[in-house]
């Protein structure tokens, strides 16, 4: 028994079909090769219609997916934003009322109060103010890299300060009572001077601070390792010295901020 061959091309009909021709073929093969590959669009089916449905469905779950989780992430970001931003801004204001405070305490003294000692073991309101003052002096060098003013207006030689032995970065920090108590500090005006700009220079950088320096690695491992751990123990340390400075003031027969 013979095989026969078939030989199918495909052509274009003058409306642009497609159609097939044989060579030694007969009709069915045509018609299975004109089933698989006209241009001609057919009905679909309803097995068709259901996979086009869901493929339309699952299309428009994943947009909507998509879009839910992208508003989702914008009103996070934008929440975070909100909220650091007010952190910040209270941080600003917390810094500059406490500084405030600790001037309006020391402002009204005469020297003899500013520099009396109630104990051994408890420094004057002069000590906490110059304290203070230096470490918002060096914390600020600290943040920006900006020299020190103790330094830029040679404080410590104008005042007649003992060369070392002023504690920790010359702030006080660990000087003991006996050599705390044996520094004899210059009068009211200089001293108030000193912290009043000192001060100012904090708060002026803490205004100036974007949201996004919060986190800046900086080198002061003792009080966290960037700007933010440095800001938070700075208002804990001022407001640590304002008490004590409001304590010494009543041992003194006098008012506080918080008594009239």
């Amino acid at each position: 028994m013979g095989t026969r061959t078939t030989w199918i091309t495909s052509e274009t009909g003058p409306k642009g079909e497609r159609r097939a021709t044989t060579t030694g073929g007969g009709a069915s093969e045509v018609a299975h090769f004109e089933h698989h590959h006209s241009t001609a669009t057919a009905a679909p089916t309803n097995s068709t219609r259901q996979w086009c449905g869901r493929w339309r469905l699952d299309r428009r779950h994943t947009v909507c997916t998509y879009r839910w989780a992208y508003s989702k992430e914008q009103n996070r970001m934008t929440h975070d934003a909100s909220l650091t931003s007010r952190l910040l801004d209270h941080l600003r204001f917390e810094r500059r009322d406490v500084h405030r405070r600790v001037l309006t305490l020391a402002d009204d003294l005469t020297d003899d109060q500013l520099y009396s000692r109630p104990g051994a073991h408890a420094p004057s309101i002069g000590f906490h103010v110059w304290h203070l003052a230096r470490w918002e002096d060096y914390d600020r060098t600290v943040m920006d890299g900006t020299p020190q003013s103790w330094h830029a207006r040679d404080l410590a030689r104008a005042w007649g300060f003992p060369s070392g032995g002023l504690g920790e970065a010359d702030t006080g920090t660990e000087m003991g009572d006996d050599a705390s108590g044996r520094l004899v500090l210059p009068g009211k005006a200089a001293l108030l001077d000193y912290a009043r700009s000192a001060f100012a220079a904090t708060d002026e950088l803490l205004e100036q601070l974007p949201a996004e320096s919060l986190l800046q690695v900086i080198a002061l491992r003792q009080h966290g390792d960037d700007v933010v751990s440095l800001v938070f123990a700075g208002m804990t340390h001022d407001n640590c010295h304002l008490g004590m400075i409001e304590a010494v003031r009543g041992l003194l027969g006098l008012h506080g901020t918080a008594t009239r």
